[in-house]
């Protein structure tokens, strides 16, 4: 029998299908898996059990191309949830705080078309046991999963099931207190953070947090995100980095170029 919390990474896609689980009996290793990953070849099926009736609030789902970070430009299913347990200042998917849909598991995958699944919302982790619930289905379905979390959640129970993003909250968002920095340990060396700023304030803050907690040490992709509306407000957030020679990655909301930025959907 197998331990689940035994399991500090699971069976998952970014660990090429190599299985860490160990023996909750004997607490040996098991040998890789060349099947981990692959549901019903996989000898360990206990780590991804779900209830595929578990209830979720949903604001929405649909097919985009994203546009941000390391998964721009991949077409994708987008699920956003409902709720969040923060309200940043500078938010723009302000929409997901409450209205929604219930949906169960099950129905929720039958939305899902694409390999890449965008997990977002709101706060998608907000709701521990339906985030988990989620995430091993999209396990099971084989699809490759991205997680936009805030930063203020222990992500620990969720390194294991897919890529991570977190956003580390600057201070123009008023959230930035909020912030669970030991979480940045815990990330994967192909997970992301990232900072949205507004000012000066919020860029010297990013690179103070990155060096302070030694963020590039555990990954490399670390973006900064100008908030939306201004394009000179690029350009001086380019000169900094330039400056700087910043290790950061630039990131801008590819999505909100080649749409108008207040339409839905897309």
């Amino acid at each position: 029998m197998l331990d689940e919390r035994a399991c500090p990474r699971g069976l998952v896609r970014k660990r090429a299908f190599n299985c860490q689980a160990l023996h909750g009996q004997d607490g040996k290793s098991h040998e890789l898996c060349t099947a981990a990953g692959y549901y019903s070849a996989c000898e360990h099926k206990a780590l991804f059990d779900f209830n595929p009736v578990h209830v979720m609030k949903i604001n929405e789902i649909y097919n985009a191309i994203s546009g941000e970070g390391a998964t721009a430009g991949r077409v994708c299913t987008i699920v956003r949830v409902s709720g969040c347990n923060l309200r940043c200042s500078y938010c723009d998917t302000t929409y997901a705080y409450d209205a929604g849909i219930e949906m169960s598991t099950s129905v929720i995958l039958d939305h899902i078309e694409m390999d890449d699944v965008l997990y977002t919302g709101g706060e998608p982790l907000y709701l521990k046991d339906a985030a988990l619930n989620f995430l091993k289905a999209l396990q099971v379905k084989r699809k490759r999963v991205f997680v936009e979390t805030n930063g203020s959640i222990d992500i620990r129970p969720f390194t294991g099931f897919a890529h991570l993003v977190m956003d580390i909250k600057t201070p123009s968002s008023k959230m930035h207190k909020a912030m669970l920095f030991e979480n940045i340990k815990f990330l994967d060396s192909m997970d992301e953070i990232k900072f949205v700023v507004a000012d000066k304030l919020d860029y010297d803050y990013a690179n103070r947090i990155v060096q302070m907690h030694n963020a590039l040490s555990y990954t490399k992709n670390i973006y900064i995100s100008p908030a939306w509306g201004n394009i000179e407000f690029i350009q001086e957030l380019s000169k900094w980095m330039i400056a700087d020679k910043s290790n950061m990655l630039l990131s801008l909301q590819q999505h909100k170029i080649i749409w108008p930025p207040e339409k839905r959907g897309v």
